[in-house]
């Protein structure tokens, strides 16, 4: 398997600066909902840091996104973590089956909007702010983003989390992160 630093090289590599900031926060959560699962978190973790690795290649064709992401890290990460990337753009065809495919969705999505809160706000206040007011400010921008929050929900539900309990423990992830820094 990758390890975190050859994963961060890639991304250095294939992505701009904004795309990797949203990739490092995506396997924070990601390494939170491996360890609310019981799951193994570095695999976790790479999955969640390389899920966007295509995306500036695959700028004009998103059915490819996730699809050539995962031919880049075969024999790098193991078959569920390349079946969790080509499934987390629904665009590509590829059904979300397992924990893992579904975990990188809502990590994704709520990692969207923790960026567009962070943008208006600051990303240094969100881990010193009250846990419901992060919940507020996460709950006004799914009111803009309606279509994405329809959709967040029914995952969450899939997995067997309330949106409540996502929005803490991708919170919970910023909060450790910055403690450990």
């Amino acid at each position: 398997m990758i390890s975190r630093e050859e994963a961060l090289n890639l991304l250095v590599e294939h992505l701009s600066g904004e795309k990797r900031k949203h990739s490092v926060l995506v396997s924070k959560i990601m390494k939170k909902l491996a360890e609310n699962f019981g799951e193994n978190k570095t695999k976790w973790e790479l999955t969640g840091l390389l899920h966007d690795l295509d995306y500036e290649i695959t700028r004009g064709a998103r059915e490819q996104h996730g699809i050539i992401a995962a031919k880049m890290l075969e024999g790098r990460l193991s078959e569920d973590c390349l079946h969790a990337i080509m499934a987390h753009d629904h665009r590509t065809g590829v059904k979300p089956v397992t924990l893992i495919d579904k975990a990188l969705i809502v990590s994704d999505m709520i990692a969207v909007l923790i960026s567009e809160v962070a943008s208006r706000i600051g990303y240094e206040r969100i881990p010193r702010m009250k846990m419901d007011d992060i919940k507020e400010e996460l709950k006004r921008e799914l009111l803009f983003k309606e279509k994405l929050g329809v959709g967040l929900v029914k995952i969450c539900k899939e997995l067997d989390l309330t949106l409540e309990g996502l929005i803490k423990l991708a919170v919970e992830s910023l909060i450790e992160d910055q403690n450990q820094g």
